[in-house]
């Protein structure tokens, strides 16, 4: 689960700075009930120098505001702790991608990445300021992504206490170590066979917690696979879809590794099943965080075992 600050809901709404203090204390009440539950709310790095009242940036506020918990609390957010979803390696959607809502271009804002979120890991809100052009749930926001493929996304919006409770108690502790993700996969993608060994080799990396939310998207991806066929075997254009998304596109998340690769490190990509028969496992998932592999079992059919082999550090290094 992701969370955003919809920096779009300042807008110049504001001509006094009493107004905008009184908006950002309920906002801070907001972004401390995710905290509470064990999430962060991401925002922009720019927020700092956005403009909040006429000819007064957010930074300049709060820096002259007599409540110094209020002052240290905010800036610890905005300029130190953030998490900033627009860094390298946390940021999702491409700025090269079009996304709209309400007629208006919001690729590079916190609604996109929330809408790809919400698209590609099915969970994602927004935190809205009172008052602004934003208090509205959900907020529809279309995804153009080339020019064939249009999509729908709903992404939850939140301005009010309870409501945003009510929501947070939909969803489960947040996933803080290897272990956790390991049973939270294997809870969701029954399908999936996760062979042994996969938790003490990732034990000798420090958890990180993108590079476990991508974990968690490829092992998604992989189960729509393992199930998606009809009863005559044949595959559904739903899986067919995330074939062409995934597997087939130019530098696409999922490949095999070169036939170099595969003989210079046979060895390192032969797991064993329950069995104890061999399983040579090339074909992987990318993680570019820490440029971590996901390595599975291939073809993906509905009657044979998908197994899932190995996640850590590319193995096929130089």
């Amino acid at each position: 689960m992701a969370f955003f600050f919809n920096e779009k809901s300042i807008h110049g709404q504001f001509h006094e700075v009493g107004t905008f203090v009184n908006s950002l204390q309920k906002l801070l009440l907001l972004k401390n009930e995710i905290n509470i539950k064990g999430y962060p709310l991401y925002c922009q790095r720019s927020l700092l120098s956005c403009m909040v009242i006429p000819e007064t940036i957010f930074i300049s506020v709060i820096s002259n505001q007599p409540d110094k918990n209020l002052f240290s609390s905010t800036l610890s957010w905005i300029a130190k702790d953030g998490p900033f979803w627009d860094e390298d390696g946390i940021r999702e959607h491409s700025e090269e991608e079009i996304f709209e809502y309400e007629n208006d271009l919001v690729t590079d804002s916190s609604i996109a990445e929330a809408a790809y979120h919400s698209i590609v890991y099915s969970q994602a809100a927004t935190i809205s300021l009172v008052p602004s052009n934003f208090l509205i749930n959900p907020l529809k926001v279309l995804w153009h992504r080339d020019a064939r493929n249009t999509l729908n996304c709903d992404v939850q919006n939140y301005w009010e206490k309870q409501p945003l409770q009510e929501y947070l108690k939909n969803y489960e502790k947040p996933i803080t170590s290897w272990r956790m993700m390991l049973e939270f996969a294997t809870v969701h993608f029954p399908d999936l066979i996760f062979l042994d060994g996969i938790l003490e080799r990732l034990k000798q990396e420090p958890f990180n917690h993108v590079i476990a939310k991508h974990v968690i998207f490829l092992l998604n991806i992989l189960q729509q696979l393992h199930v998606g066929f009809n009863e005559d075997g044949q595959r559904t254009a739903e899986s067919d879809q995330l074939l062409d998304s995934f597997f087939r596109k130019k530098d696409a998340v999922f490949s095999d590794e070169s036939d170099t690769n595969k003989n210079d490190f046979r060895q390192q990509l032969t797991f064993h099943d329950p069995n104890g028969n061999d399983v040579f496992c090339s074909y992987h998932g990318k993680i570019r965080q820490g440029v971590f592999r996901l390595h599975f079992s291939w073809p993906i059919s509905p009657d044979i075992p998908l197994y899932i082999a190995y996640i850590g550090p590319k193995i096929t290094k130089a």
